[in-house]
């Protein structure tokens, strides 16, 4: 029986030193990194069975999230729709007094037509449109065109986002129907020094005017502006390419009307005449879910959560975090998804994991572009001790890799034995950058939350998540 407490107490003193010297570990880094202490939040959290603390720094401060936001996001999206959701987009049609009507009916997946993403398929901006125009062209002309966004309400653009940010890809509207994560993207053909360039776009497309003033010449410095409000788009500034040059992507005004006229031309290309311009019809969902106006079911596209839980989180799109905010506030009241009843929705996840709405976090955006938000770090390893515990490897596997993959493919050089052990989300707005995710090590798994805030320079935070991941790493038993 001695024998056996004597061991006993060796295991613990062996775990509370290795604890000990975690924190002490975290302590000097934080002091070294000259960033001050009261800027930089840490927590650590061994994921046993029980997941428990094991070390902290400033753990209980709100701070500015950048885009670990999209932790919080993408664990309430787990929780609400589980892993095996998958957003259904419709395609509809009927007769009206032998008039041919087709109608799309989105449920805000944010995947249709991204080039960035569906190249490593073979597919276009426009390949999933023009299969649709092929289900539809043994059916002849269409009469009307309506396109039904009601899974989401009609505010696009986030209220506190900045207004140059809504030009930026990062910064696109969110619609229940999104094409091409809500941009179009330029090809830049160059020409004789001197001379304007041509250039392509993708989609092709006349929903946007362009007006062209880029030549060709010495620098590489193409200027894509838009007037807010509006899709006059202008090409400016100059480029130096001796080939085509792009994608260079800029956002678009009203995405629904942006994907029924760019759906009405690619079903035009196909040879159907399509009559009048494409028109909104908020109504369309319930009618078909109640069996209203003989609308039948023909066509449209599934896309599964993991995919978009991916492009959020290795990727850091924007546009895919707050769609999964409007979808879980459509899933939870049976509304127009928005961001005051995502919000809300999240909000009530975060309760659940023991966290108080305005003392532990403020929720503004899912994505974390907006300065509102405020959350802990030990709110973000709860999130993700229970993303982890709960869905495991879907949870994981949307996470980028150090020194392999995502926002993190180059990172952790100075610790090369960390590579492809740490599964994390970084997230940077000016003055603040932050990682949190799981590391595995010989002992197990452990999720951190680093967040640094009003730093002038990315050096000597990243230096410091990268320190303090590598720290985990050798302390751990």
């Amino acid at each position: 029986m001695k024998c056996w407490k004597l061991a006993l107490l060796c295991v613990l003193l062996y775990a509370s030193t290795a604890v000990a010297g975690l924190q002490q570990d975290i302590d000097a880094a934080v002091r070294r990194s000259g960033l001050g202490s009261g800027n930089v939040g840490v927590s650590v959290v061994k994921l046993d069975d029980k997941p428990r603390v094991v070390a902290g720094h400033n753990a209980d401060s709100p701070m500015l999230p950048a885009s670990n936001m999209k932790l919080v996001t993408t664990a309430a999206t787990l929780h609400y729709l589980g892993p095996d959701f998958r957003f259904r987009t419709l395609l509809v049609e009927r007769e009206v007094n032998g008039r041919r009507e087709v109608g799309v009916i989105g449920d805000g997946d944010p995947t249709i037509g991204d080039s960035e993403l569906l190249a490593q398929f073979g597919w276009t901006t426009t390949t999933t449109l023009d299969q649709w125009a092929r289900i539809l062209e043994p059916g002849g002309d269409i009469g009307a065109l309506l396109v039904d966004d009601s899974v989401f309400d009609q505010e696009y653009m986030h209220p506190r986002w900045g207004q140059r940010d809504q030009v930026r890809p990062y910064g696109a509207q969110v619609g229940g129907l999104n094409l091409n994560a809500n941009c179009v993207d330029f090809y830049v053909q160059p020409r004789g020094n001197g001379q304007r360039v041509g250039y392509r776009l993708s989609p092709p497309t006349g929903y946007a005017s362009i007006t062209n003033r880029c030549v060709k010449g010495s620098k590489n410095a193409v200027i894509l502006d838009r007037i807010l409000g509006t899709n006059r788009i202008t090409l400016a500034g100059q480029t130096n390419a001796r080939r085509e040059q792009g994608p260079l992507r800029i956002t678009i005004d009203n995405p629904t009307a942006f994907f029924g006229v760019v759906l009405r031309e690619r079903i035009e290309a196909a040879g159907i005449a399509v009559d009048g311009t494409p028109m909104q019809d908020r109504a369309l969902r319930e009618d078909l879910i109640n069996g209203i106006g003989g609308w039948r079911h023909i066509g449209g596209l599934e896309t599964k959560l993991s995919v978009v839980l991916a492009r959020v989180n290795k990727s850091s799109e924007n546009l895919y975090a707050e769609a999964l905010v409007k979808r879980i506030g459509h899933h939870v009241t049976g509304e127009s998804g928005s961001w005051d009843n995502g919000n809300a929705a999240i909000a009530s996840y975060l309760a659940a994991l023991g966290f108080q709405d305005g003392e532990d976090f403020v929720l503004s955006d899912g994505s974390g572009l907006s300065r509102g938000n405020r959350v802990t770090p030990r709110l973000l390893t709860a999130c993700i001790a229970d993303a982890f515990g709960r869905f495991g490897t879907t949870f994981v596997n949307s996470l980028a890799v150090a020194g392999k993959d995502g926002t993190i493919s180059r990172r952790f050089g100075r610790h090369p034995d960390m590579v492809g052990k740490v599964f994390a989300k970084s997230g940077y707005i000016s003055g603040v950058y932050t990682l949190s995710g799981v590391v595995h090590t010989d002992a197990g798994w452990y999720a951190f939350s680093i967040l640094v805030n009003n730093a002038r320079g990315g050096a000597a935070p990243k230096t410091l998540h990268e320190t303090i991941v590598a720290a985990i790493e050798s302390n751990a038993r």
